[in-house]
């Protein structure tokens, strides 16, 4: 039987291409002084800051569109 991956933000921003990250995070308005050029792909916390940092209703958005995302990797693992 497969399980379902727990979701972590920080394993998603881990995981996920900063050039995406950079693109959704845009969209919102958030990410604006994370150091993408910089930016390893590994490097989690100014994007985890960043989101953290941004409202409340903006950071429950990104996150459930992240849960979404994971949960259509899964269904298609």
């Amino acid at each position: 039987m497969y399980m379902a991956r727990q979701y972590s933000l920080k394993t998603f921003i881990r995981r996920a291409p900063n050039e995406l990250l950079c693109r959704y995070l845009d969209q919102h308005g958030v990410g604006n002084d994370v150091p993408w050029s910089q930016l390893k792909e590994s490097g989690v916390e100014p994007v985890y800051r960043a989101i953290e940092e941004a409202d409340e209703r903006i950071r429950r958005q990104i996150d459930r569109d992240f849960r979404e995302i994971l949960g259509m990797a899964d269904e298609a693992a």
